[in-house]
């Protein structure tokens, strides 16, 4: 896949680094491709690495990743003009801004960044992930065995799973949990990207209760795990997933709710 990285700092590094080494063609878009930070990047990446002014990056982009500093991030969107027009953007920018109290959020209390992305990219698929860990960890996102999870979120039923899969690249765990979590609250999610070409939203769906099927999946487990088993999983990914711990409450209580459904049916 020909992916088109807009910044080619320590986040955009660490994931053109990751994807290149998948075997995409990875085209950095960068003010300066010259500047001897970005062909050091280009040398330690080897391969079909290149640079170029982000327009020219996403010209022949199949995917573009925003890894821009939030300031700069409209303009660089805008830059690239119609060459963003039907393409996917993964936005992994964080509307960071430093004021008197030092790091805080620009915006996020009534809008929210994705939003404003969304609004600057007329006619492209925005989704918004990778923005909620260090670009040391996208590097290699392991840690004890266990692989880090992340996100994806986005309205373009169709384009969903390719999404998912790219994203999956840097941490197969993830799309499991991803694809469980789609599949619980979007049913109707793969019937509009494999039949469907046309449709750009997935129609909302009430949510249920959590299959033993998905508890499998969250778990990592394949069915039929014993007792043991799915009491290991679990504490295994409660180490990195548990609040205390930096992690997500949403994926915490997901984790305790797979545990609970799988030993219930031992339990019965």
């Amino acid at each position: 896949m020909k992916l088109a990285i807009i910044g080619a700092g320590n986040v955009g590094g660490a994931l053109g680094a990751n994807w290149a080494q998948k075997g995409h063609d990875v085209f950095f878009g960068v003010r300066d491709p010259k500047a001897e930070k970005t062909q050091a990047l280009l040398r330690a990446i080897g391969g079909k690495a290149r640079a170029g002014s982000a327009a020219e990056a996403a010209a022949s982009a199949d995917v573009i990743v925003l890894s821009t500093p939030w300031p700069a991030t409209e303009a660089a969107i805008r830059s690239m003009g119609d060459n963003i027009k039907g393409k996917i953007i993964l936005d992994a920018v964080n509307p960071l801004t430093r004021g008197p109290d030092g790091i805080a959020l620009e915006i996020g209390h009534s809008i929210s960044a994705g939003e404003k992305v969304q609004g600057w990219a007329a006619g492209a698929s925005v989704f918004k992930t990778l923005n909620t860990t260090g670009f040391g960890n996208m590097a290699n996102p392991v840690f004890n065995g266990v692989k880090s999870v992340m996100f994806v979120a986005g309205d373009d039923a169709t384009n969903k799973p390719k999404v998912i899969d790219l994203i999956g690249e840097l941490d197969n765990d993830s799309r499991q949990l991803l694809m469980a979590y789609l599949d619980r609250r979007e049913p109707r999610w793969r019937e509009h990207a494999q039949g469907d070409a046309g449709a750009r939203q997935a129609s909302s769906a009430t949510r249920g209760k959590m299959t033993e099927e998905e508890a499998y999946q969250i778990l990592g487990l394949q069915p039929g795990a014993g007792a043991q088993e799915i009491g290991r999983a679990h504490r295994s990914l409660m180490k990195k997933l548990h609040p205390d711990q930096g992690g997500s409450t949403y994926l915490a209580a997901r984790v305790n709710e797979a545990k609970e459904v799988l030993l219930r049916t031992h339990r019965n």
